[in-house]
């Protein structure tokens, strides 16, 4: 194990991440790692702009994965015991640009919905983004909804680049789902 640590953190420092998080996830974990992120844009003098958009995706990111992860893995011998969602969050940085990327588990059915969803976003001019996000803003969510849908627009528009996303199967009932935005 140590050893494939010590890769993990070699090729770390090689593509530039200077934070990651891999675990059950919390709103303490991510008020920790958060400032971390903070700490490490204030250290590098990061403009206001850019220092508000890395930080937002972060906490989006994030709070998708305690909203809507699922943990596959059981944190005992019993099948009984609580379960956390659990995710993976790196930023890195390459020159001027920083990386934020996540990955979680979810259901495939979730899944299926959220692919769908990211298409549709995906598939839009800027103007588009915009009106589609006032629209979303008017409405309100179902009672059964844990968002109102705006988290994956916001970091679609305050990203410098199109988003990146993948799903992997794991088996027949979840996905692995990553999500990439580059500021």
């Amino acid at each position: 194990m140590v050893g494939n640590l010590f890769k993990c953190t070699c090729q770390f420092a090689q593509e530039g991440v200077f934070l990651c998080y891999s675990g059950p996830t919390s709103h303490e974990i991510l008020v920790s790692t958060g400032n971390t992120l903070k700490q490490f844009l204030k250290n590098n003098n990061v403009c206001k702009k850019k220092y508000y958009c890395i930080f937002s995706i972060y906490v989006e990111m994030f709070e998708n994965i305690i909203r809507y992860g699922v943990d596959c893995f059981p944190s005992g011998a019993n099948e009984t015991c609580q379960r956390y969602p659990y995710g993976i969050l790196s930023a890195s940085t390459d020159g001027e640009k920083i990386t934020i990327q996540s990955g979680n588990i979810i259901a495939l059915e979730q899944g299926n919905k959220l692919n769908q969803y990211l298409n549709t976003i995906h598939s839009m001019n800027p103007q588009a983004i915009r009106d589609f996000y006032r629209e979303k803003r008017k409405n309100k969510c179902a009672p059964d909804c844990k968002g109102a849908g705006l988290g994956l627009i916001e970091i679609v528009r305050k990203s410098s680049q199109p988003i990146k996303y993948s799903f992997k199967n794991i088996d027949e009932t979840f996905l692995f789902y990553t999500l990439t935005a580059v500021i």
